[in-house]
């Protein structure tokens, strides 16, 4: 979602870490944007942003047109992209091959026979078996205490702008509610293992009507769920020219200074700085992260 590079450089502090995140500005977008008519624009937006092409497109035209999002195109979209992350992206991180990613996204597919997430007196028997997603979960879960890489925010309530450095803007606060979510974070907090059961468990209620609810809180602006978070678009228009619009995405939100990428990585024991990787894929910015470690003189 965002037009940026973005390097993180990590400090050894006693035994734990501090991130620096040095951000590399790309092109802007308003070029391509401003001044066009609004459909116009929308369509481009959905194009240079392909990843959240649905995401874009539907925020531009509800901040200024009032237009109802596709639903469904959303909820496509940020399928999609959890399966990438539970299937292909995550698993090389703790050493499991990547796996092709189900043809339908099937309960079987994530929790195993039956196909249906566990309750929460059943999460460490799933942990310990193999059925549908639960190795991957399993060593993320064992990579972490409890409380480690836990950026230590509250988390962004439906309906909420995004306050970056101020509350946690990942997809599984969309669930945060859920038994199993509660579960997870009363014994391990809001970190790695939280995030990645968020996807599992926003997969099994993404069809449920009323679950993604795009919001207008005012004329010219616009709340989306995407796959990351919640995504935050301001426009105004001139006619039927685009004249102004700012972006705030979930990864700009998860990488400002002070924010929950660097608060995570902070929550890190030094000693586990090989797990910084990990941390940043759960978080999932939707840019290339390169990591190093800085050494003193």
């Amino acid at each position: 979602m965002s037009n940026c590079a973005l390097s993180v450089v990590l400090r050894h502090t006693e035994d734990r870490l501090e991130a620096r995140l040095i951000r590399t500005n790309g092109a802007s977008v308003d070029p391509l944007v401003l001044g066009r008519p609004v459909e116009e624009a929308a369509r481009l937006l959905g194009r240079v942003f392909s990843l959240c092409r649905c995401a874009q497109s539907a925020a531009l035209r509800l901040a200024v047109d009032n237009e109802a999002a596709d639903v469904a195109g959303l909820a496509a979209e940020i399928r999609l992209d959890h399966l990438a992350q539970l299937f292909v992206h995550l698993p090389p991180f703790v050493g499991l091959a990547s796996r092709p990613l189900p043809v339908h996204c099937t309960a079987d597919a994530l929790f195993g026979a039956g196909g249906h997430c566990p309750a929460p007196e059943e999460l460490q028997d799933w942990l310990a078996g193999e059925q549908g997603t639960a190795p991957l979960l399993r060593r993320i879960a064992d990579a972490f205490a409890p409380g480690e890489a836990d950026p230590g925010l509250p988390l962004l309530r439906a309906g909420e702008a995004p306050r970056p450095g101020r509350a946690l803007n990942v997809a599984a606060c969309r669930v945060a509610g859920h038994l199993m979510m509660r579960a997870v974070a009363g014994r391990y907090g809001h970190g790695p293992l939280w995030q990645a059961m968020g996807l599992l468990v926003e997969l099994a209620e993404l069809d449920q009507p009323g679950h993604l609810k795009p919001q207008r809180p005012q004329a010219g602006v616009a709340l989306v769920p995407a796959a990351r978070g919640t995504y935050e678009l301001r426009a105004r228009t001139s006619g039927d020219l685009l004249t102004h619009l700012s972006r705030l995405t979930p990864t700009d939100d998860l990488t400002v200074p002070g924010g929950a990428l660097e608060r995570a990585l902070a929550a890190l024991p030094g000693s586990k700085v090989h797990l910084a990787p990990l941390v940043i894929a759960c978080l999932n910015p939707c840019e290339h992260v390169v990591v190093r470690e800085e050494t003193d003189a």
